[in-house]
């Protein structure tokens, strides 16, 4: 807590931070080496001491002998202050005889202040007879001083010392370290900002880790300007594309009426004449001529329609009116109206219901054009014997819509190929099979209209199975029991074809 704030590591800079954390280490070096300095000068000091301890016992013991062994007092006093007089540590002699008996008792008065007493004994024999004893009292109180002292100094002398070590090193850490990281730091900023200028140079004093880090900003500037160069591109070019398709939009909604108005009037116009309403048309040729015409009418109509609803999808303009659609009503149709094609191709055609179905949610006219193209596409592509069949069933909620044939399949290869708009496997002039290549990809629009998938299993010369696969959020109350459509059989030319 520094002035009323919270001061945390992580708020410091990484100079403040080194500065801070060499300061905490000076201080502690520096307190160490003065607890070290201070124990192994007192350790040195009390060698010496006992040194000078045995010295002044041998002087004291030589000079001594006579006086203790007859116990003279005054002459004792006379040696001690004799001997010690030179030596201001000596605090208090003591001389017993060999009884104990205290002969001199000798204190220093010219000591002052303190007193921290260490005590020294020794003996006074003669071929080992004891005549006494001496106990030698020193004041350390001083010495402990002089080595404190001298510890203090040393403290401060190695603190300053790694003080400006520290300053040194702190000045070393903001010139080749943290200058060229934050000039790395403002680069990036300058890159988050969307300002992309030069190359950044640290200098030929910046370390090489810094001196990659550089140049890997450098990089990454470069690939920016790249980046902003492909995304101005790809936005002129969505731009384009943009009204590119509102063009294509446009035109086709403006062409729609130039060209089905007169495909209709061409189609009624040949309707009337194959009807022969306003008179017969004379030889059989005439008649082959307008049904050709009348076909080719119709053919074409279907074409632009195809067109027109996959633009119409691409452009997002489609709007489903939903409902709930009773799933066995909407087969029933659409077999009706594919079934008579399948009798003229010498087709066998089912459709099966699975029991308890639910109402799908859905577009009734969107979703009867859906199975519409894809039987109309099986019947296409099965040759005559094969078969066609629609299955509907109930896969862990979802409805499933399966329409399976027997026809000439499709190879793997060529699945990517069907699904694209205007895709064909078969071009040029060996083509078998009419038609724009626009059927899949717009009922698959279709199905993804109504938040479903559109699944293709084929085999070549075995047949191809289509599936649509509407979501469990399109499924309604249970509406029917069983009821299910048996196999439809072509009948003999010129009658109905029946359900069964």
């Amino acid at each position: 807590m520094l002035f009323g704030k919270r001061i945390s590591l992580k708020s410091l800079s990484l100079r403040n931070q080194i500065l801070l954390g060499f300061g905490c280490i000076a201080l502690v070096i520096a307190f160490v080496s003065g607890k070290v300095t201070q124990e192994l000068s007192t350790n040195y000091l009390m060698r010496q001491l006992n040194v000078q301890s045995e010295n002044t016992f041998a002087v004291l013991v030589g000079a001594s002998l006579e006086a203790v062994i007859t116990e003279d007092a005054p002459v004792l006093n006379s040696i001690v202050e004799q001997v010690i007089r030179n030596d201001t540590n000596i605090a208090s002699v003591e001389i017993r005889n060999e009884t104990g008996i205290i002969l001199l008792h000798w204190v220093n008065r010219k000591q002052d202040g303190p007193v921290s007493p260490l005590s020294f004994t020794k003996d006074v024999r003669v071929e080992n007879e004891l005549f006494g004893r001496i106990k030698l009292v020193w004041n350390v109180a001083p010495i402990h001083a002089e080595i404190r002292k001298h510890a203090l100094i040393m403290q401060g002398f190695t603190a300053m010392a790694l003080l400006l070590l520290t300053g040194l090193i702190w000045i070393l850490v903001t010139w080749f370290i943290v200058w060229p990281i934050n000039r790395i730091n403002a680069k990036l900023t300058d890159f988050a900002r969307g300002k992309i200028q030069d190359d950044l140079h640290l200098g030929r004093f910046a370390a090489s880790e810094l001196q990659r880090l550089a140049e890997s900003s450098n990089n990454l500037g470069r690939a920016l300007e790249v980046r902003e160069d492909v995304e101005r591109e790809l936005r002129l070019a969505k731009e384009e594309a943009e009204l590119a398709s509102r063009a294509k939009s446009e035109f086709l909604a403006n062409m729609s009426h130039e060209l089905r108005t007169p495909l209709n009037a061409i189609i009624g116009f040949s309707e009337v004449l194959t009807n022969e309403i306003f008179g017969s048309m004379g030889t059989p040729k005439n008649r082959e001529y307008v049904f050709d015409i009348h076909s080719s009418g119709e053919h074409l109509l279907e074409i632009i329609n195809d067109i027109l609803d996959l633009s119409k999808i691409e452009a997002g303009k489609v709007e489903l009116h939903e409902e709930d659609v009773d799933i066995l009503d909407l087969t029933e149709a659409c077999m009706r109206l594919v079934m008579e094609r399948a009798h003229n191709n010498e087709l066998k055609i089912g459709c099966e219901l699975e029991d308890d179905l639910p109402l799908i949610f859905v577009d009734r006219r969107i979703m009867k054009q859906i199975l519409i193209n894809l039987l109309s596409n099986a019947i296409k592509f099965t040759p005559g014997g094969g078969r066609v069949t629609l299955k509907v069933a109930e896969d862990n909620r979802d409805i499933v819509f399966k329409i399976s044939d027997t026809g000439i399949g499709i190879a793997e290869e060529d699945l990517e190929t069907v699904l694209a708009p205007f895709g064909q496997v078969e071009s040029g002039l060996d083509r078998r099979h009419e038609g724009t290549g626009l059927g899949l990809p717009l009922t698959q629009a279709l199905v993804e209209l109504h938040d479903g998938r559109m699944t293709i299993d084929s085999a070549l010369g075995e047949g191809t199975t289509v599936s649509v696969i509407l979501p469990h959020t399109r499924s309604r109350r249970p509406r029917f029991t069983k009821r299910q459509m048996k196999n439809v059989t072509p009948l003999p030319v010129g009658r109905k074809a029946k359900v069964a």
